[in-house]
């Protein structure tokens, strides 16, 4: 169950939100979001293999933190604020 999720601005809130069944993505690459208590990065191995037990044929790529991701959206307002 996801309570708030912000995948394309972490400044707003009002977009709104889509949950498709892996059949309906078409071309549209799609992203997954993993919550834990230990380093995120240690979870990169465990969560490939649980994708691969679930389908071989897919790829696992662009592997980031959620602190990554924030930081590279709020990039430009640190230079602006700099």
């Amino acid at each position: 169950m996801v309570q708030q999720a912000r995948p394309y601005d972490v400044h707003r809130d009002d977009r709104g939100q889509l949950y498709l069944r892996a059949e309906d993505w078409g071309y549209r690459t799609p992203s997954f979001a993993a919550r834990s208590d230990c380093d995120p990065e240690s979870l990169t191995a465990e969560v490939r293999a649980v994708v691969r037990r679930v389908d071989p044929r897919l790829p696992v790529s662009q592997v980031q933190t959620m602190d990554a991701i924030v930081g590279d959206s709020l990039r430009q307002q640190r230079i602006s604020a700099s």
